[in-house]
């Protein structure tokens, strides 16, 4: 999944890891510091629990950061509340979700 991969600027990645055993995250959104705007969801389809993706092509800098999920009981849809993180050139940032919990980890 990409975020923007014509810029050169845009060098940046962020490694999503879905930790959860019942959980499926249906949306990943980014919010540049000092803007209101959440943007698109960075995802197109589900990461499944114990799954992985690495979001690339994404602007250095400082974001928040929304996950929508989906538990495996029944169609509950919510949001984790914002999380800041920093993103950094040619690097990927690890994010790691579990049911409740998430740990935003080192740079790969």
């Amino acid at each position: 999944m990409t975020g923007c991969p014509s810029d050169p600027k845009a060098n940046a990645s962020l490694h999503f890891y879905n930790d959860a055993t019942d959980d499926y995250v249906r949306g990943i959104y980014l919010q540049h510091s000092g803007h209101d705007d959440w943007g698109e969801n960075l995802i197109t389809d589900e990461i499944l629990p114990g799954h992985e993706l690495m979001i690339t092509h994404l602007y250095p800098g400082t974001y928040s950061i929304k996950v929508a999920v989906r538990a495996s009981e029944g169609w509950y849809f919510g949001m984790i509340p914002s999380e800041t993180l920093t993103l950094v050139s040619n690097a990927a940032l690890q994010f790691r979700y579990a049911r409740g919990t998430w740990e935003i980890g080192g740079i790969e």
